[in-house]
């Protein structure tokens, strides 16, 4: 038996307990002050028995979830249990965590100097980004910048190359006027 809690998070015991579930948004110390409560409230757990949480739930009309956005290599949740119901919570020994990792590009940014004198060096920064704005290393492919003004050191072509715990191509010394400079 599932039991669903708001549109978009699922708990279930292995052994069909009856849970009850509900969120606080302040219901621990921080950084874990957003909380999860499961309760048994028909049935027991036993030793091997599981109960699954299911994040972002979309299956019954829910809009999914949307973590950080930024990656993170060990997402930790906080699990605490009261294995005797005394209120006496016991962190569990081994805490569920996950990788946060960037998706696919679905846009390039191009970072310049907002003004900048004519002939001045700068910096132009390129990074890609997944659809949640992410900055993403898993872009792989030659890029043609356009310029709108005449632009001194700008290649043809920016090469990408996915590289790990890369987030995009640097180029320095490009002369040029500030603004929008990029087009890909």
């Amino acid at each position: 038996m599932s039991l669903v809690v708001t549109s978009y998070t699922e708990v279930v015991a292995s052994n069909n307990a009856i849970l009850q579930a509900r969120f606080d948004p302040k219901g621990n110390i921080r950084p874990w002050d957003r909380t999860l409560q499961i309760k048994v409230v028909k049935g027991f757990m036993k030793e091997g028995d599981t109960i699954t949480v299911r994040f972002g739930v979309t299956d019954h009309g829910g809009p999914g979830m949307r973590l950080q956005t930024f990656c993170e290599s060990q997402y930790n949740f906080r699990v605490l249990v009261d294995p005797i119901a005394t209120y006496n919570f016991q962190t569990l020994p081994k805490q569920p965590a996950n990788s946060i990792v960037a998706g696919v590009p679905a846009t390039w940014v191009a970072v310049v100097p907002s003004t900048i004198a004519s002939g001045v060096p700068f910096a132009l920064k390129i990074k890609a980004e997944d659809k949640w704005g992410n900055p993403t290393n898993k872009a792989s492919m030659a890029l043609t910048p356009k310029a709108n003004q005449p632009v001194k050191n700008l290649p043809d072509t920016i090469d990408v190359v996915v590289q790990p715990h890369f987030y995009g191509p640097l180029l320095s010394n490009v002369s040029g006027i500030g603004g929008r400079m990029f087009k890909a």
